[in-house]
């Protein structure tokens, strides 16, 4: 068996992220704004889909109750 450090385990640790040189800088930006840009926008349409099925569904829901009024009103 070799001779040398026993039984310890090796902890791997993540680097900070560090923004590369200036020079590089205008290029790190815009991935990190294209990435932040392209998640709201996501979000945006997400909410958005959510907000048309809603009132679908609300439209629905009024046109059954009125039909069920005016059923109720020809009785």
């Amino acid at each position: 068996m070799p001779k040398g450090k026993k039984g310890k385990a090796k902890m791997l640790v993540k680097a900070p992220e560090i923004p590369p040189p200036l020079c590089d800088f205008v290029e790190w930006i815009d991935r990190r704004w294209m990435s932040s840009i392209r998640q709201w926008r996501e979000l945006k349409e997400e909410r958005e889909e959510r907000q048309r099925q809603r009132a679908a569904r609300e439209k629905a829901e009024r046109e059954r109750r009125e039909e069920l009024e005016l059923r109720d009103l020809a009785r």
